[in-house]
């Protein structure tokens, strides 16, 4: 018989068993299933079925049934997992089985399985075990709580909670900020130099010509200016690199002033 059919057989004796709570309906089942290879089941339909001790239709194949019980059981072996968070869910290849506290063992096929253990607030633990037949398999698993997020700074908060729209407004503040600053440099550079020029010459003896261009403080002062405001434009782009995309022209300068 193929697959499908022991599966059919098998929808069909538990209809049967439904009607009929019989020891023969369990043996059937039991069997069907032996057959799909679902030994845990096979195992407890079988054992179920063999305590009916007087059942006339079970006493004289007790020794064929008992052969199958011990086929099943071939292929099993047990599973113990304790550990803490009281109340964790233990998953086998995806599947509750059981959460801890443990009442007794578990009953598994031979072979190799994903254990799982998982609770809320705490790190899952995952690990590839083997089930030996007839062996009692033990494992312990303790999960570690989750630590909690760090609450953000408040220069980080305040970044975050700066529309992205703003950070147009950035990066033109900066870039005025710049070339405002070079261009008073090249203009207190260009006064310096204009103020020793233009003089007339002198009208009679010794006297001195006033200066047509008297620009010498003028210079100074759009010089100091312009290196200030060039220093600040390039501290907010180079120092401040968290300011740059996200702030407005006003929060980039505060933050500029926190350096």
């Amino acid at each position: 018989m193929e697959r499908t059919e022991y599966q059919r057989a098998l929808s069909l004796f538990r209809q049967a068993h439904s009607l009929d709570a019989s020891a023969r309906a369990l043996v059937q089942i039991a069997l069907a299933e032996q057959a799909l290879e679902r030994w845990v089941d096979a195992e407890a339909h079988l054992t179920e079925a063999l305590r009916e001790t007087d059942d006339p239709w079970i006493r004289p194949r007790r020794p064929i049934f008992e052969r199958a019980l011990r086929a099943a059981q071939a292929h099993l072996g047990y599973l113990v997992v304790d550990g803490t968070p009281l109340g964790a869910k233990v998953l086998i290849d995806g599947e509750v089985v059981g959460v801890f506290p443990f009442r007794r063992p578990l009953r598994q096929v031979e072979g190799s399985r994903q254990l799982e253990v998982r609770a809320p607030g705490f790190s899952a633990v995952e690990r590839r075990i083997t089930i030996a037949p007839g062996e009692l398999r033990s494992e312990s698993v303790h999960l570690l709580p989750l630590l909690p997020s760090p609450p953000p700074t408040v220069r980080q908060a305040h970044v975050d909670s700066i529309p992205e729209s703003q950070s147009r407004w950035a990066r033109r503040a900066r870039l005025a900020a710049v070339a405002t600053g070079l261009g008073a440099v090249a203009l207190g550079g260009f006064s310096l130099w204009l103020d020793d020029r233009g003089t007339c010459a002198p009208v009679s003896g010794n006297r001195t010509c006033p200066k047509l261009y008297d620009t010498k403080i003028l210079g100074f002062i759009l010089l100091g200016t312009g290196t200030v405001v060039a220093s600040l434009g390039g501290v907010a782009f180079f120092v401040a690199p968290a300011v740059n995309d996200r702030a407005s022209p006003s929060a980039a300068l505060t933050a500029v002033g926190t350096f």
